[in-house]
């Protein structure tokens, strides 16, 4: 059994490393990375986290666009 905790982690970090520029891809587009995590729920990552996640991706979009303006800044 993997704690809830992890299960949200996981997704958190997918979701990270999906949208995230690396030195071997470029990244995905947040909405892309929405229809990898929707498609893979049941499988890769709990239902219930897919859900939550689905519910609050505008708060996702938030985060996400509060550090690329951080980064931006530099």
């Amino acid at each position: 059994e993997i704690a809830m905790e992890s299960r949200i982690v996981a997704l958190a970090d997918v979701f990270d490393a999906l949208v995230s520029k690396r030195p071997y891809k470029k990244p995905f587009t947040a909405q892309r990375a929405f229809e990898i995590i929707t498609q893979d729920s049941g499988t890769h990552f709990d239902p219930q986290v897919v859900n939550a996640f689905r519910s609050h991706f505008d708060r996702f979009m938030q985060v996400l666009a509060s550090y690329q303006d951080q980064e931006a800044a530099m």
